[in-house]
């Protein structure tokens, strides 16, 4: 991004935008929310940021419930903000959320497919939930 400031003037105008066709409440307003929340780490501001990554938590808990895998991203990205501030417990608190989120989303759904795939007659070679391990980490940047 190499101009963050103008970044933020169009991710305003879209939120603004989105918001006044699809609704402030729709699933798909946490696209513009994230966005915006992304280029307001990247400019240091990082207490704005965690306000629009938390409305669009709200959101999709509201839809989809508090285990979705839609909030691994906002959790990794609220995480990252409080690494960014060295305040790796709160960053831990939110990679832990989404690593259990994902536990519960993600590695059932590949364990689902591969439960079908064999009652199908195939194989799947690869088994994520039993071969690799899954372990959280509070890198700034970098989600589980």
């Amino acid at each position: 991004m190499e101009r963050p400031e103008l970044a933020l003037k169009y991710n305003k105008k879209m939120l603004k935008f989105d918001k006044s066709t699809i609704g402030a409440d729709h699933i798909l307003f946490t696209i513009p929310l994230n966005n915006l929340a992304l280029t307001l780490i990247r400019l240091g501001k990082l207490e704005e940021a965690r306000y629009y990554l938390n409305k669009a938590n709200r959101i999709v808990e509201s839809v989809y419930g508090p285990v979705h895998s839609s909030l691994i991203i906002q959790l990794c990205n609220l995480a990252t903000t409080y690494a960014l501030e060295d305040n790796f417990g709160q960053a831990l608190k939110y990679n832990l959320q989404a690593f259990e989120v994902a536990k519960k989303t993600v590695i059932f759904a590949f364990e689902t497919f591969n439960d079908m795939r064999e009652k199908e007659g195939y194989a799947i070679s690869i088994d994520i939930s039993k071969r690799h391990r899954m372990t959280p980490r509070i890198l700034p940047g970098e989600c589980l």
